[in-house]
């Protein structure tokens, strides 16, 4: 049984949600800052120590990807004792290997059904709950992992909420065949819902050659000056043909929780 994670007035339950950088090759040209902007190390592990309160044994847990993710993995592994009968599937090979590396019992997407909890964090928050994920490369396992989720939390640390989402460039997973074509589509698409391209990029590795997900796509960066309507900019862009994902996530977290390198903690909901 997984603990209710929303107010006691009983809602609909949540799902829990932590995402992490997996460090892909991030031009400054392109965030319009440091490239290496980070949250801070203890903000991470205070994000991922918050969550472990909505945790009961016997379940079975998706973990998410990138920095804040892998340091949940690190703390759920130091309670493996307790938390003995979990099952975790995972949503990145690198997340996967760690898991595995650390004594935890994973288990194959197809494996299973449904998720009862998830727990993944974001590279950008709203007030209103909606994310860009996908700075690790890793949103098209994430956003699957999350529909099958029961529950989803986003643990985040504060530098990553923003009034309105567009600090961080929005990931586009595209797939290779044709991606010189899909690509004027998606911004024509990004155009049409009203907002504003800033730049865009096509990600690589530090060797120059095009990034490659775990499904074997790429990704198309794109900085856009404000998602003052991330449903309606999700909407448009799913209709661009040789589209696979993207990484506006809207409506798939009922829970974020923020915190700060001094160990304050705060639940927006």
């Amino acid at each position: 049984m997984v603990r209710n994670l929303l107010a006691p007035c009983g809602q609909r339950p949540l799902s829990v949600f932590i995402l992490v950088h997996l460090h892909p090759v991030w031009p400054s040209m392109l965030l319009g800052r440091d490239e290496n902007t980070d949250m801070d190390p203890d903000a991470k592990i205070h994000a991922a120590r918050a969550s472990l309160k909505y945790l009961s044994p016997d379940i079975t847990l998706g973990l998410g990807s990138g920095s804040t993710a892998h340091a949940f993995v690190r703390l759920l592994a130091a309670e493996v004792s307790y938390y003995t009968s979990f099952k975790c599937i995972c949503t990145s090979s690198a997340t996967e290997t760690l898991a595995k590396s650390l004594g935890l019992r994973v288990i194959d997407a197809n494996e299973i059904d449904g998720v009862d909890l998830t727990i993944d964090g974001a590279d950008e928050v709203d007030e209103r709950l909606n994310m860009i994920k996908g700075g690790g490369g890793a949103m098209l396992r994430e956003r699957i992992v999350a529909a099958m989720s029961k529950n989803h939390i986003t643990i985040v640390d504060s530098t990553k909420v923003s009034n309105t989402l567009g600090r961080f460039p929005l990931p586009i997973e595209v797939a290779p065949y044709a991606h010189t074509v899909t690509t004027p589509w998606i911004l024509e698409s990004i155009r049409d819902a009203g907002c504003r391209v800033e730049r865009h990029i096509l990600r690589t590795t530090e060797l120059g050659q095009p990034y490659v997900t775990d499904n074997g796509n790429h990704i198309l960066d794109v900085k856009i000056a404000e998602i003052r309507d991330p449903s309606w900019l999700s909407d448009h862009l799913y209709r661009v043909s040789g589209m696979i994902a993207h990484g506006l996530f809207v409506n798939l977290t009922k829970l974020i929780i923020v915190a700060d390198d001094k160990g304050s903690v705060r639940e927006l909901r």
